[in-house]
């Protein structure tokens, strides 16, 4: 019972210190705020995350420009997982292979991120428009590790916040597929196991769950998923027998607990994207350019 309470005493003190900085930034959370019924006016509720799963799935390929863009970015991340010169000054896996050029050269890739459906979707659950904290295009090559990522646990940028992860690939159970529980039974973790910013073992998590719980992001190129992995256990890249490779966008309110380090691949291009791409789109602005 002591784990319980402490985790919980944990997301109070969380949520304060949002609140303390929404008060300091009024400004930035007002616009936010002010965005949010053309932002959710935009996506016509083709995607919608209910509060109870904190999660939704879709398909990618209704949202790009043209037909086949995914299999052309998955095309394209492979050939990038040969390039020593993109995982040289990375951590072991995954790797992010994207770089601040392939934004400006191939615009999909964060057309996608910005696309009016998912920008509504993660609006209408947070109840302001959000900010892109993070892209990616990670790939996770065949391993037989059990550590760090790889093990459930929870986010935690935000009290609330919304990653979405679309298939560049065929991802099947041998590719080491991101592995969710929904926010509903995860909730049943946190009242046996206690909230933690720790990782939990498999034992622990299915003392409380059973595993028919849990879902794998499986599925072709295009298949997506918009996941708060602030209030939903997860873990990915284990047992790898294959090559995953994915697109991932992480997105929080602009006031978030923990703003993080920063974007390498975004923040130096932030504005550029913005004013080149975007400039007559407030919404996509606020989105892209909001300061951490």
């Amino acid at each position: 019972m002591l784990n319980v309470a402490l985790g919980q005493a944990q997301k109070v003190w969380r949520s304060g210190k949002r609140a303390a900085r929404s008060i300091m930034r009024a400004p930035l959370e007002q616009r936010a705020k002010s965005l949010r019924d053309e932002a959710i006016r935009r996506g016509g509720g083709r995607i919608v995350m209910p509060e109870e799963t904190c999660s939704a799935q879709f398909d990618a390929n209704t949202l790009a420009a043209s037909p086949g863009t995914l299999d052309m970015l998955g095309e394209m991340a492979a050939v990038w997982s040969k390039d020593a010169l993109r995982t040289q000054d990375e951590k072991k896996f995954p790797f992010n292979l994207l770089r601040s050029e392939d934004l400006i050269e191939h615009r999909a890739l964060i057309d996608i991120a910005v696309h009016d459906d998912i920008i509504a979707a993660i609006t209408g659950y947070m109840g302001q428009v959000p900010r892109l904290y993070n892209l990616t295009v990670w790939w996770t090559p065949p391993n037989d590790t059990v550590e760090r990522s790889q093990l459930y646990h929870y986010d935690h940028r935000d009290s609330k916040q919304a990653k979405v992860f679309i298939n560049l690939n065929n991802v099947t159970k041998d590719s080491g597929p991101l592995h969710y529980i929904p926010a509903d039974d995860c909730l049943k973790v946190n009242a046996k196991v206690g909230y933690s910013q720790g990782r939990y073992s498999d034992e622990d998590v299915y003392s409380a769950v059973p595993e028919s719980c849990v879902v794998a992001t499986t599925g072709a190129p295009g298949k997506g998923f918009i996941v708060d992995t602030a209030r939903c256990l997860h873990y990915g890249s284990r047992g790898n027998k294959h090559d995953r490779l994915i697109l991932m966008a992480s997105y929080a309110r602009v006031n978030s607990v923990s703003p993080g380090p920063g974007c390498r691949v975004l923040d130096p291009i932030r504005k550029r994207l913005a004013d080149e791409f975007y400039h007559a789109d407030p919404v996509k602005s606020l989105v892209l350019n909001t300061p951490r």
